[in-house]
């Protein structure tokens, strides 16, 4: 009986939490759903840790009846994303998946979200593919691109940028969710460090040669195609390339012990140049396992002699 009071009032506690922050959205005039949504993902996902899907199904239920009270049909949408998100993890978290899993499940589900709001329906989400075009046209025309089929370009950066938005977003619960469960107490397979983190040396010097054909499209005249693909696919090898460098330059920044500079890394990642000489950065350490070697440098302190 006592625990079973204790499951009601728990839950109690977190539909409240979430109520309070539907009001605080509408508020604020949807701010918080349009940067912060996500985070209605942990009270459905430390719930459903503790005691089970089939609790936290009556706890979400009861969440979206207050969100039919309080919100737009958006801030809705927002919130189920947010409550099968949470209900997912908390689940695999329960049954011991390993972290690869959860990363998968939680990336998949978030941007099915994201592709529903940007591309499906994204004229009711506020979104308005005309400015898009416009932006890209702009943008195309400050770097000299030509010859581009833009309609073909919008659509595949638009679904780039849905990926780029589901990775990030994924990898801030799968974090945040560690941090929670490590406070509550509760076993998870622990994260990896930036030092282990690695891709094949394949993927490396495919993005060398995708450099190559990115300037050689830039001074030969291709088809229109031909052209958009080409870059297309430097956008994906930019960001995997910027992700692989971001890590070199935050191993650099650890191991000098100067790990009050690693935040500047987010900021110099988005600036203009800067970040291509991060994308180098990034493919030598791909092709050279160079955050490993520093790593081993450091350890046996010969960190001169690479």
């Amino acid at each position: 009986m006592n625990k079973r009071t204790h499951h009601i009032t728990e839950g109690s506690m977190m539909v409240a939490l979430v109520g309070a922050a539907l009001l605080a959205n509408r508020q604020l005039a949807g701010i918080l759903e349009y940067a912060l949504y996500w985070v209605l993902t942990f009270p459905i996902l430390v719930y459903t840790v503790r005691y089970g899907m089939r609790n936290a199904l009556i706890v979400s239920f009861c969440m979206l009846a207050i969100s039919f009270m309080l919100s737009l049909p958006t801030t809705i949408f927002y919130l189920a994303v947010s409550l099968i998100v949470g209900i997912a993890y908390g689940e695999g978290v329960r049954k011991k998946w390993p972290n690869a899993r959860l990363l998968w499940i939680t990336g998949v589900i978030t941007l099915f979200s994201y592709i529903i709001t940007t591309i499906v329906f994204a004229q009711l989400f506020g979104y308005d593919p005309m400015e898009d075009v416009k932006l890209l046209t702009d943008m195309l025309n400050a770097f000299h691109i030509g010859g581009v089929a833009i309609g073909e370009l919008v659509m595949a950066i638009s679904v780039l940028s849905a990926v780029l938005l589901s990775v990030l977003q994924t990898i801030c619960i799968h974090m945040i969710a560690h941090v929670l469960m490590k406070r509550l107490h509760i076993s998870m397979f622990p994260l990896k460090s930036a030092y282990d983190i690695k891709a094949p040396k394949c993927i490396g010097y495919i993005c060398i040669v995708i450099w190559l054909l990115f300037f050689i499209s830039n001074m030969v005249k291709l088809n229109e195609s031909i052209q958009t693909w080409i870059i297309v696919i430097w956008l994906i090898m930019m960001m995997v390339s910027i992700a692989y460098g971001a890590m070199t330059m935050m191993t650099m920044f650890a191991l000098q012990g100067k790990k009050n500079r690693i935040f500047l890394v987010a900021v110099l990642v988005f600036v203009p140049f800067i970040n291509i000489g991060i994308s180098f950065l990034g493919i030598f350490d791909i092709c050279c396992a160079f955050r490993q070697k520093l790593k081993r440098g450091v350890a046996n302190g010969t960190i001169r002699k690479l």
